[in-house]
């Protein structure tokens, strides 16, 4: 069995609590990424509904814009991919 769970809905986030701590003194508001079921989503093998809790991680502001930019690049290449594949 796969012990890798995926997750089918996905929040961005800004806790006002969650910071990172800056060498010098200040800190870095980070941004929260939550990975989640939402309600209906049921397990493939059980058919039963999916009832784990979700996956939560924080980035810094410089490398939530770099997973930005590889999802935008990753989204238009798997539409052309689309595209092409119905021709």
């Amino acid at each position: 069995m796969n012990e890798h769970q995926y997750r089918f809905d996905i929040e961005v986030l800004i806790r006002s609590g969650c910071r990172q701590r800056v060498v010098g003194g200040g800190a870095v508001q980070l941004v929260t990424i939550h990975l989640f079921d939402g309600p209906g989503v049921v397990d493939c093998l059980t058919g039963e509904p999916i009832a784990t809790e979700g996956a939560f991680t924080n980035l810094t502001p410089p490398d939530a814009r770099l997973l930005a930019t590889k999802l935008l690049a990753s989204a238009a290449e798997a539409d052309r991919m689309r595209v092409e594949a119905s021709r």
